[in-house]
């Protein structure tokens, strides 16, 4: 079987049209065609249903498409391990939105500078979505907040930044106590399902303050986005920058500062894509290293 079939294959189903497959392939139409009807004598039954320009595919076809896209990768990891000499194929790494900001576009720009036959995937998402992709081998790497329980025997951890939490609060917003702003203003919530709202959590419940919560937020920028238009305030980790431009906001440092996001890089011990990790590891530890936010807490 000719797994650029299969890939083709993935392709026609995640476009939903044949036409655009093979736009996109540089092939055309009926080679497009030929391509499925050869898998479907091969695997003796039917891929997918045409309607129209449009395609769908069958129960087997989508099942089938979802273990090609598995072997294809393996294939590549193949190829990686056959060329384990030269700084080339394909590295898949996730990190979570604040990583695509401030750390990962730095990153990815310098592996490339240095090795321009290196190939990315990249996927956003949330530290325990990452953790565990990277746990299933469907991401080489993933920069992501420091798992509060132990790491899986499988994977390594490396830490390359951290960020203390700190109060936001709007521009304008007379200098009191920390504990005063948190109780007397509407209260923007870091989302608790997050490894970092959970830090947040924690530390108001050690600290025994009990916020007027407001609203619950997922996303940092939009956190700080609503603090500057005056409408609350919220504790959040000083996160890499850039932060967004514009804004109208004060950061306050808290009162104990041992309430700490660490953000680091975990990947598989045993990957036939090591030594482009330890690529990886190593330009995120010099970009965390060279891009530290100089504007400090009052």
């Amino acid at each position: 079987m000719d797994t650029r079939f299969l890939d083709t294959l993935a392709s026609v189903i995640s476009h939903g049209s044949i036409a655009e497959t093979a736009r996109q392939s540089n092939l055309t139409p009926a080679a497009v065609a030929q391509r499925i009807r050869s898998l479907e004598n091969e695997f003796g039954t039917q891929l997918i249903r045409r309607s129209g320009k449009t395609v769908k595919p069958t129960e087997h076809g989508l099942a089938i498409a979802r273990e090609g896209l598995v072997l294809l990768q393996h294939e590549k990891s193949l190829k990686a391990l056959a060329n384990k000499d030269h700084m080339r194929g394909e590295l898949r790494v996730g990190g979570i939105s604040s990583a695509f900001q401030g750390i990962l576009p730095e990153v990815i720009a310098s592996v490339i500078d240095e090795y321009p036959e290196v190939n990315f995937y990249l996927l956003e998402g949330t530290s325990t979505d990452l953790y565990r992709e990277v746990e299933a081998d469907r991401l080489d790497a993933a920069i992501i907040i420091e798992p509060r329980f132990t790491l899986s025997k499988s994977l390594k951890w490396l830490t390359i930044r951290e960020e203390p939490l700190i109060l936001i609060v709007p521009e304008d917003l007379p200098d009191t106590p920390v504990e005063e702003l948190l109780t007397t203003h509407p209260f923007i919530r870091y989302d608790r399902t997050q490894w970092g709202g959970r830090l947040v959590e924690l530390y108001l419940r050690d600290a025994g303050i009990h916020p007027k919560d407001w609203i619950e937020l997922d996303a940092l920028d939009a956190i700080a986005a609503f603090v500057s238009r005056g409408l609350g305030v919220a504790v959040v980790p000083n996160w890499a920058p850039p932060w967004p431009a514009g804004l109208k906001i004060r950061r306050i440092a808290l009162p104990d500062q041992h309430y700490t996001r660490r953000i680091g890089v975990v990947w598989k011990h045993m990957s036939m894509r090591s030594k482009l990790i330890q690529v990886l590891t190593d330009k995120a530890r010099a970009a965390t290293a060279s891009n530290v936010d100089r504007r400090r807490p009052a």
